[in-house]
Order: structure tokens, then sequence, then C-alpha cells
């Protein structure tokens, strides 16, 4: 008893006694007793009785895999929105800019001599342009829409060239000579068609 004593103290071993007669003081019931002393043994073995450890381990487990889950689907949808999103933006930007007739390869404009030297800086030159790029760049200029009744019309490509400086009804005019292709000017849209044909 003594080495215990000066290994902790003896203020402790005090501390301790008089713990100990106030527990014995106490009634306790021997079946409470038998279920702390139980608990404490367990506890002191720092295990858990398989009964009770098995089933909470495997709802853990269940609940971080369902939470593994989510995540792993929560990131594939959203994965998808933003890649979504991206095609939604190419598509817009190019239907805008072919509405603008600046869509890629389907524009070839340029401005002729008599302007680069400043004889007249009106004229603009589509060569081998497609009718529908052609047709946007007008319509574009001049605030009108365009409406192509035939889609194998838009796909028709052109050598022409054009006057800005002169009003719409003049370049109507003058596309409408042409053989197989007629644009009428109604209110604020274009009209496109095969010649011919009203």
């Amino acid at each position: 008893m003594k080495s215990a004593e000066r290994q902790i103290g003896p203020g402790a071993w005090e501390a301790l006694r008089r713990q100990r007669e106030r527990t014995e003081r106490l009634s306790v019931s021997e079946e409470l007793e038998e279920r702390v002393m139980g608990r404490v043994a367990m506890a002191s073995q720092h295990t858990e009785p398989a009964e009770h450890t098995q089933p909470a381990e495997q709802a853990e487990r269940a609940r971080r895999g369902a939470a593994r889950m989510w995540r792993v689907a929560a990131s594939t949808v959203f994965v998808a929105l933003i890649g979504g999103l991206a095609v939604a933006a190419v598509v817009m930007g190019q239907d805008r800019a072919n509405q603008r007739g600046e869509g890629g390869d389907t524009v070839a404009a340029y401005r002729t001599m008599e302007e680069a030297r400043g004889t007249d800086g009106g004229i603009v030159a589509f060569e081998g342009a497609r009718l529908d790029s052609i047709m946007g760049v007008i319509g574009g200029y001049y605030g009108r829409s365009v409406c192509f009744r035939e889609e194998r019309m838009k796909g028709l490509r052109l050598h022409t060239k054009w006057n800005r400086r002169e009003p719409l009804a003049v370049f109507v005019e003058s596309m409408n000579e042409l053989d197989g292709l007629r644009i009428s000017d109604e209110r604020d849209t274009l009209f496109v068609w095969k010649g011919g044909e009203e």
C-alpha cells in the first residue's frame, strides 16, 4: 500500500478512501451494480459485445455509402448541366453569327477596289457566299428579319455586289432579276423563295 501511495500521492489516497466510504453508505440494487460492473469491465477491455457492434458498424457503412453515392450523383448532374450550358452557348452563338452574316465560311464579303480608293464608300462584294449569309447581312443592315420559304434556297451560292448607300428596294430589284430567285420586302421581313412561285 505504501508503494501505491508514493506513486499517486497521499492526498489522492485520502480522497479515494472517502469516496469508497460514501459509496458503501449508498444503497444500490444488485442488478444495477452488476450492469455497471459489466460495463466497466467491457470498457476496460476496449471492446463491446459483438451483438452491439455489428449492426452499428453496418449502419455506419451504409450511411457512408449512401452519402458517397449522393455526392457522385450530384457531381454527375453538375457536370452534365455545365456541359449542356456550354453546348447551348456555342449553338446560340453560331445562330446569332449566322443571322448577322458572320458565320465562318458562309460569308465571303469584301470591299471592292473602288471603295478602297475612296471613290465609293458603300460597295460590298459577295463572292461565292451562301444566300442565307448574304440575306442575313442585308437584313441586319436594313433592320429586317429574313424568312426562307424553302430551306434548300439557303445554300445557294452567289456572286453579287451591294451598295449600302442605296435603298433596300434597289438591292431586292437587282436580286429578282436572277432566274430562280424571288425576294419580297413585306413590313419588317424579307421573304425569299424559288423564282416563278407565288
